[in-house]
């Protein structure tokens, strides 16, 4: 997937019930493109361009970010594979709960990242 197609697949899939009164800001540099991403009041924010003061950056390939989100890729899997992650992990995982998959596409993506 490219950077543009993970953030809109999160603008599609985001849970404002999931995020609940969650806020965070986190730099997502995929494929060398930055997103500002911020979670606030139940509304996920997404703008091209880098960010200052984030809670956690991201940097690296998309389709592992996507794997963390929608696939069941873990964190230190990630990592692993070559995806950089400075600053809150937690917030990390936190976030990736906020995109829930219908139970099709759970199996799908399961499937996938094995």
């Amino acid at each position: 997937m490219s950077a543009a197609s993970v953030m809109l697949s999160f603008r599609t899939m985001f849970s404002a019930e999931k995020a609940g009164d969650a806020g965070m800001r986190l730099a997502l540099v995929l494929g060398g493109m930055p997103h500002r991403t911020e979670i606030s009041n139940g509304r996920l924010a997404i703008e091209i361009g880098d960010m200052k003061d984030e809670d956690v950056r991201v940097d690296g390939d998309p389709n592992l970010l996507a794997g963390l989100v929608y696939g069941g890729l873990s964190v230190k899997a990630a990592k692993q594979a070559g995806l950089r992650i400075s600053g809150d992990e937690q917030a990390l995982r936190r976030f990736a709960t906020f995109f829930p998959l219908p139970d099709k596409a759970k199996e799908t993506a399961a499937a996938a990242s094995s």
